[in-house]
Parts: C-alpha cells; sequence; structure tokens
C-alpha cells in the first residue's frame, strides 16, 4: 500500500508506565552506574520490565517462529547447566542469556514514540561528543594498557566513557544511533520525511541529507575514537541513510549497496583479526602475517574444548569447565611466537591461563553445546528473516542482524543489555508497520 502522507507525522502522547521505565532504561545504560559486582542502576528495572511483558499478553510469541528458537535456545542451555551440575559460573551464564531474553521481549513489546528516541538518543550522543572533546582540550585520555609498548601501541589511548573497555563503548553505540535514526527511516517528521518510502522517486544529494549526515558523522566521532571493530554494528544501521540519495532510495538498491560496503569493511576488520596486521610492510602484501593473530591463540582452545568429546560438542563443557580446560589445551610455544609479533610476551600468563574467546559462537558453544548455540544464532537470523520484504524495516533489521553476526566473531556481544535492546525495539517497529497495513494504515505508521 502506498505511503500515506500521515506516516510522516509523529503523534506524541503522555507516555505510560512501560515506555517511561524503556526510556529510563536506556538513559540509565551508558551511565554504567555499578551497584554491586554485575548488578548496575538499570539492571533494578528488570522486575518492571518483566510486568510489561506479562501484561502485554504477548508470551504466546515465545512458542511461535521466531520466538520459538530463543525459547528452544534458552532450554537447551538450561538442560546443559543442569548435566555440568549447577556451577556457580554456569548458572551465572544462563542467568544472563535469560536475562537477555527479558530485554528483548520487553523492548519489542513496549510501544515507543520515536521522536522521543531522537532526543534521547541525540542527547546521549552529545555527551559523548562533549566528554571526548573535553578530554582532548585537558589532554586526558583513556588507555588500555594492554596495547603500551606493543606494535599496537598507538591504539592504546582510546574512547572509554563510563565503560570498562573500550569494545563494550564500541558495541554500546549502535543503540544511541537507532535511536536517533529510527525517525529518519520511518518519515515521522524530523526532517528527511518520506527518504525511504517504496515509491518514492530518488531526492538526491540535497542540502538537507548533507547536513544530517554530517551531524551524524560528528555524532560518531567518539564511537571512532573507540578504535573498536564494533563500529561496523553502528555502521550498518548508518549505511542506508549516507547512501540512500546517493544510490536512489530504492530498497531494491540502497540494501544490497550497504551490505556490500559492510562486508567490505567487514573483511578489513577481520583480516586484522587473523593476522598480527601491525606494523605494516613496505612489500606486499604491506602487512604482517608472519604468523596467525593473537586472537587465535585462545580461539583454537576453545575449538579443542567443543571437539573433545559427544558431549562437549552437544552439551558443551560449561563456563566453570571452560576455565579448568584452558591451561590443559593451549599451545604455550605456539602462543609465544605469536605474542613475540606484537611484541607482548609480557602476556604470555594471561593467554596460557585463561582468556575469553573473543567470539560468542564458540563462547555459547563451550558454554551450552553447538545446538544451543545454533539456535540462539538461527533466532537472530529469523528474527530478521520473518520480517516480510515490503516491510519497511526488513532491510534495516537484516543489515544490523548481519552485523552483530559478523562482529560475534571477534567479542561475546549477545551478553550485552544493547544489542538485545536494539533488536527489540527493531522487530518491535517492524511489528507495528505490519500491523498498521493490515488496518490499511500504510507501511511507515
Amino acid at each position: 500500500m502506498p505511503e500515506t502522507t500521515s506516516s510522516c507525522t509523529s503523534t506524541s502522547t503522555k507516555p505510560g508506565w512501560p515506555e517511561l521505565a524503556a526510556l529510563a532504561y536506556l538513559a540509565l545504560l551508558p551511565l554504567n552506574i555499578q551497584l554491586r559486582g554485575p548488578l548496575f542502576a538499570h539492571d533494578l528495572l528488570v522486575p518492571v520490565l518483566v510486568a510489561a511483558v506479562l501484561r502485554s499478553g504477548r508470551l504466546r510469541d515465545a512458542f511461535r517462529l521466531p520466538g520459538l528458537l530463543l525459547t528452544v535456545f534458552l532450554g537447551l542451555a538450561g538442560l546443559a547447566t543442569l548435566c555440568h551440575g549447577l556451577a556457580r559460573r554456569d548458572l551465572y551464564e544462563l542467568a544472563i542469556f535469560a536475562y537477555m531474553a527479558v530485554v528483548f521481549w520487553f523492548f519489542r513489546t513496549v510501544e515507543l514514540d520515536r521522536k522521543r528516541l531522537h532526543w534521547l538518543g541525540l542527547t546521549i550522543l552529545t555527551v559523548f561528543c562533549a566528554y571526548a572533546a573535553g578530554q582532548a582540550v585537558l589532554g586526558v585520555h583513556d588507555t588500555y594498557a594492554a596495547y603500551e609498548g606493543t606494535t599496537l601501541g598507538f591504539m592504546a589511548k582510546r574512547f572509554f566513557f563510563t565503560f570498562a573497555h573500550p569494545n563494550l563503548a564500541g558495541s554500546y553505540y549502535v543503540l544511541p544511533v537507532l535511536c536517533i535514526m529510527l525517525a529518519y527511516y520511518a518519515g515521522s517528521g524530523l526532517g528527511i520525511c518520506n527518504w525511504l518510502p517504496a515509491n518514492c522517486k530518488c531526492q538526491g544529494l540535497t542540502p538537507e541529507w548533507g547536513l544530517r549526515l554530517l551531524l551524524v558523522g560528528v555524532l560518531c566521532v567518539p564511537l571512532l575514537l573507540t578504535v573498536s571493530r564494533h563500529m561496523l554494528i553502528s555502521l550498518a544501521v548508518i549505511l542506508p541513510f549516507a547512501l540512500g540519495p546517493v544510490v536512489g532510495v530504492r530498497r531494491g538498491t540502497v540494501f544490497p549497496a550497504s551490505g556490500t560496503v559492510l562486508a567490505l569493511v567487514f573483511g578489513l576488520f577481520y583480516l586484522t583479526l587473523l593476522v598480527p596486521f601491525f606494523p605494516l610492510q613496505r612489500e606486499f602484501p604491506f602487512f604482517n602475517h608472519a604468523t596467525w593473530g593473537m586472537y587465535t591463540i585462545h580461539q583454537v582452545v576453545y575449538g579443542k574444548m567443543i571437539l573433545l568429546d559427544l558431549k562437549s560438542f552437544f552439551m558443551g563443557v560449561g563456563r566453570a569447565g571452560v576455565y579448568d580446560l584452558y591451561p590443559q589445551l593451549v599451545n604455550v610455544e605456539g602462543a609465544r611466537a605469536i605474542l613475540a609479533q606484537y611484541k607482548s610476551e609480557f602476556c604470555m600468563p594471561a593467554f596460557t591461563t585463561y582468556m575469553d574467546a573473543h567470539n560468542e559462537y564458540l563462547n555459547l558453544a563451550t558454554a551450552f553445546g553447538v545446538p544451543a548455540m545454533a539456535a540462539c544464532y538461527a533466532f537472530w537470523i529469523a528474527a530478521a528473516g520473518a520480517v516480510p520484504r515490503r516491510n519497511r524495516w526488513h532491510g534495516l533489521l537484516c543489515l544490523f542482524v548481519a552485523a552483530v553476526c559478523l562482529a560475534s566473531l571477534w567479542d561475546d556481544l549477545l551478553s550485552k543489555r544493547w544489542i538485545w535492546a536494539s533488536l527489540g525495539i527493531l522487530v518491535g517497529q517492524a511489528d507495528r508497520a505490519a500491523a498498521a497495513t493490515d488496518k490499511g494504515e500504510g507501511h511507515g505508521s
């Protein structure tokens, strides 16, 4: 059905308590107010999130596709945890993903006003920019100590904000970026109305588009300062907006073009993981490839754990088991040779005692087994695939899920609250667009 002019406006109403809880949760997330151990201020809102999900009456969606896959994942993870003897670390790992499921279902079911999300995201990123500018003026920078004195020393000074690691800041960034971009993609009267409807002709490189893109670029400067590969996820959200007027806003063009750029950036990022890459060389292929990259040290160990026996493959070894098995399976001499390429021999104790896999596929497979890991990622893929191509959110959702799946090759992304919140927000937008279409209100409501 053609886009209607009503979809270009946003009628804000007084928010109910579920939306207030959602906005409070999103506002508290970047503040990272730690209360005790892994408990943060925003976690205190979890009972409200659970109450909102129960109140929505949408629990039946957890037992039909694609939500059924998430339920299967949690069931398999629970069974594996039981088989591992309910060790404390294993129970904690299971609790994390049960929590992530609550976050997803909450943000999928609560109806959020896009203007409020826009201004919340804009405020958060403005604070990020002010924080980064203040650091630059004062000459004070957060430092990733593990890179000091190594071949990666030029990347030691990075943007952390309140997070304990620059990669946390890098992966979090997609959430405020998404909050800002939703209004543009929905054509809700915030400047680029109807920029991507199915029946729209290309508007070209307008001054307004240029100014908006410049604003988004400035707001993403702190993201670049994280020097985190996780910027790939934010890039997935921004690319259709940036490329739309260049390649034409028809969905058949803009999303394949965005996917191509995303794949090229991923290829470069992944190459820096596979081999030491730095220092750069004067001869072809111009980067250091004397050994495999340092991530392969621990990723090979996790692969060995999965393939120990059939039980390890189907049920994993558990988080407690990972700690026990890691030092037994690591190749000490191979680790020393690789770390020498980075001038990071001082890291040998860490790399030969225990390291996180820096790969969510391996983390999930060792914790809960390969079937559970497959069910989890099948849910993510199905969450995008279940949205019809005619739905205006289909392309953006596919790009976001693809970026998360790719970035999972270098970090444990699916334990991050903001990643599941972003998925819930996007799926919720697609749900409401589909409902509006069924009611004859157009695609973009």
